[in-house]
């Protein structure tokens, strides 16, 4: 009984550890869901983005234009193109970025960051992960685009 309540606790810790820690399988969610939502950023580094970004970034798939992606950080704006393959390797590449001061940001590095260095993705329901290799460099949740904007 001892063992098998000692089995169960650590059973227990590495689901946990899974579903919190940063690494994670590339093999779920197709690429369609890509373009089904806005991606708003729940947290880039490990660290959470609530209460530390004055204006929460985002990342678009653009539909309608396979390779296109944009988004909004702290205090600027991106654009730039992707590239994804069948094993869920995906490459930003010309990314281009408006350059007004951003004093305060906290965020905007790190999602810059993770954006040119993530090799790959994954989708889990409405939430998406960019990684490199298994390593986690952003999280974000997904919310449902309205009507062509």
């Amino acid at each position: 009984m001892k063992h098998l309540l000692l089995f169960s606790l650590l059973l227990s810790l590495g689901l946990v550890a899974c579903k919190t820690g940063q690494t994670l399988s590339r093999k779920t969610g197709g690429s369609e869901s890509l373009f089904m939502y806005r991606w708003i950023l729940a947290d880039v580094g490990g660290k959470p983005v609530a209460g530390r970004a004055e204006r929460i970034p985002e990342v678009l798939f653009t539909p309608g234009q396979v390779g296109f992606v944009r988004g909004a950080m702290e205090c600027n704006k991106f654009s730039g193109t992707f590239d994804l393959q069948a094993d869920h390797t995906i490459r930003f590449a010309d990314i281009q970025t408006t350059e007004r001061p951003c004093p305060d940001a906290k965020v905007e590095p790190l999602l810059m960051e993770a954006i040119l260095t993530a090799d790959g993705w994954s989708i889990d329901g409405a939430v998406l992960y960019l990684v490199q290799g298994n390593q986690i460099l952003a999280r974000f949740t997904g919310q449902a685009e309205s009507g062509g904007k």
